[in-house]
């Protein structure tokens, strides 16, 4: 899925940036600061790391560095429009350009018209999920162990959200974790949604004890690179999961009141 202008243009109107001047200057601060940005095109996997390069007197147009090498950079040209995702102050973007080729300072680059969309996205407003063992989430992430190599752990979800996740694990391997860490997701599956993969980074830790007994350490993470396309993807499948969970709560207050009915027809009876 690539977050065309249409798909912005129809998100959350609290979300969406149209002034055009304030986008400009968004994307000044990207250049200024040399902030990462994440080109998303083609099959899923298919993404570019690169930054804003140049953005013209007049803001109206922009350049971004160019991919790793000329193929991968044709495959971005021949997309067309591409997603694109940055950070800035805790503060996820989206846009989508249509790049072409140019040049900065006789070196190419991916040209573009400044965007006339941005989705801005906060942390706070991604709505959290907490995670049940029958919704169909497994996950296991990359552990790094005390001699340099690396393991993979299956680890419990606690609650979802587009924006990131919490987890818990024994104390034996959480122990192992630092706050500010990367982590690899090296799977993420969502009953009907597939698998996904992305880095995490570590926002807190905190130690318990669960009700057995055991400790366990829970770690909240922020996603760092999940794609636009698997951000929707985890949506849809919170909002999948919290209809199902009405509907059963609604089965339930009827099937309450049908057996409360009875139970009163009964003593009428008597």
């Amino acid at each position: 899925m690539t977050m065309t202008p249409d798909k912005i243009a129809d998100a959350d109107p609290r979300l969406v940036q149209r002034d055009h001047r304030e986008i400009v200057v968004t994307m000044r601060r990207l250049l200024a600061e040399d902030v990462p940005v994440l080109i998303s095109y083609g099959a899923e996997g298919d993404v570019v790391h690169t930054r804003v390069v140049e953005v013209a007197g007049d803001g109206r147009s922009m350049s971004f560095e160019w991919g790793p090498d000329d193929a991968t950079s044709q495959h971005v040209l021949d997309a067309g429009t591409v997603a694109c995702q940055a950070e800035l102050d805790n503060v996820r973007l989206h846009f989508a350009i249509e790049p072409s080729v140019g040049r900065v300072q006789y070196l190419k680059a991916f040209a573009c018209k400044v965007p006339d969309l941005m989705m801005r996205v906060q942390r706070r407003e991604y709505y959290r999920l907490l995670i049940e063992p029958h919704d169909g989430v497994t996950c296991a992430v990359e552990l790094r162990r005390p001699d340099g190599t690396t393991r993979e752990a299956e680890v419990s979800l606690v609650d979802l959200s587009g924006g990131g996740m919490s987890f818990k694990l024994p104390l034996v391997l959480g122990a192992q974790l630092r706050l500010h860490a990367e982590l690899l997701v090296t799977r993420l599956a969502l009953a009907d949604a597939g698998e996904l993969s992305t880095r995490l980074a570590i926002r807190n830790l905190a130690r318990y004890q669960g009700d057995d007994g055991q400790s366990w350490v829970r770690a909240g993470c922020q996603f760092l690179d999940l794609r636009v396309g698997h951000i929707a993807a985890v949506q849809r499948f919170i909002g999948h999961i919290e209809r199902r969970r009405r509907a059963e709560e609604r089965q339930r207050a009827e099937l309450e009141a049908r057996r409360a009915a009875l139970e009163r027809a009964g003593r009428g009876r008597r």
